[in-house]
């Protein structure tokens, strides 16, 4: 809580009339305006995001741990990514936000990981993690093809790029 908090986790400053406190909505900590950064709310689990807002406030040390993942990934380096990923402040069933501009394709941690080529981070994303590769539907909301069975809607990158895409190309 904010009452138990009275500095800013990652500055240190002390929290004040012009210093606000507000919790990064990925890892919880108490933070400064000036020590967080927006994401899209996609980026984090909906449980993360109790207001319901498209952007959300997430410190500069999840923001920095996840374009480190990112990057790890999309270089196919299994050492790298297994070491950020313990920080605990890894989601791997949420895009990665924007980092450099906004034309950048949205992408999902098993995405980059097929793209950085490294199959045992994909082996690892997949069975260890469960890391999913297609969106599983709660309650009957899959449609029925036309044999009876359901149909799969794999997840996708912003260019409609799906896992198998990626890795063909």
């Amino acid at each position: 809580s904010f009452s138990d908090n009275s500095t800013c986790f990652i500055c240190k400053g002390k929290f004040a009339l012009f210093r606000r406190a507000c919790h990064c909505r990925n890892c919880g900590v108490c933070i400064c305006n000036s020590c967080s950064v927006s994401w899209p709310a996609k980026a984090i689990p909906e449980t993360y995001n109790l207001k319901k807002e498209s952007q959300v406030k997430v410190c500069k040390s999840c923001n920095h741990l996840s374009g480190a993942f990112k990057k790890a990934l999309l270089e196919g380096d299994y050492e790298e990514a297994i070491a950020v990923y313990g920080s605990g402040n890894i989601n791997l069933r949420t895009p990665f936000p924007q980092f450099s501009n906004k034309k950048e394709e949205v992408m999902y941690p098993i995405h980059c990981a097929v793209e950085g080529g490294n199959l045992s981070i994909v082996r690892w994303l997949m069975e260890d993690h469960f890391c999913p590769v297609k969106v599983i539907r709660a309650g009957g909301g899959t449609k029925k093809t036309k044999k009876g069975g359901n149909q799969d809607y794999p997840i996708l990158t912003s260019k409609n790029r799906s896992v198998l895409t990626i890795a063909m190309d």
